[in-house]
């Protein structure tokens, strides 16, 4: 089965492509501790570690379903079969949708057997930006962490610890962690806006 934070047949994998999603996972724990914040880290494995397009806005996971399945139906193409020969017709073998928000979705077809109409963000569509999958995993870890920990995580040895001992991933020196301490803070400050 996908990891999928909508109903099927809709597969939209939430770890990589919905911000509001990521945010209510961090935030899900009234206050996490070490054995928590394991399984929090073995969950954040699935945002990979290459590039991937994320939803900033306002629709949740299943309004965003809700809103690409009546487009879908309102055409005819809402079925497995219809879906698939809808998405086999267009050149480049996806199709992209709009929603209420302006936001732009690419659908294509998945060989699960019930979430077989796979969606994700388009790659520069409104309300959307675009972060590597290493550092998305590391930085929601660190916002994790410092929840877990209630100390802030700005040196290179505090994200180390996190990224080695919790994500099994590689140590970085100095230079490497901007990045990871920018996605971190765009995610505390979005989170809180929610």
């Amino acid at each position: 089965m996908k990891s999928s934070c909508t109903p099927a047949p809709v597969w939209l994998n939430g770890w990589k492509h919905h911000l509001g999603f990521v945010c209510r996972e961090i935030f899900f724990y009234e206050k996490l501790d070490d054995e928590n914040f394991k399984q929090l880290c073995k969950k954040l494995k699935v945002m990979g570690a290459s590039l991937s397009d994320f939803y900033t806005g306002k629709l949740k996971p299943g309004e965003i379903a809700i809103e690409i399945s009546e487009q879908l139906k309102s055409i005819g193409v809402y079925e497995k079969e219809a879906y698939f020969g809808w998405i086999k017709k267009s050149e480049k073998k996806f199709r992209e949708v709009t929603l209420s928000d302006h936001s732009l979705w690419t659908l294509v077809q998945s060989d699960d057997r019930l979430y077989y109409l796979h969606i994700h963000p388009s790659r520069y569509s409104p309300h959307t930006i675009r972060l590597k999958g290493n550092i998305l995993r590391s930085a929601a870890a660190l916002l994790a962490y410092e929840k877990f920990s209630t100390k802030a995580v700005r040196d290179v040895e505090s994200i180390n610890i996190v990224r080695k001992e919790y994500l099994g991933m590689s140590p970085l020196d100095a230079r490497h962690i901007e990045g990871i301490l920018k996605t971190k803070e765009f995610l505390k400050a979005s989170c809180l806006n929610l």
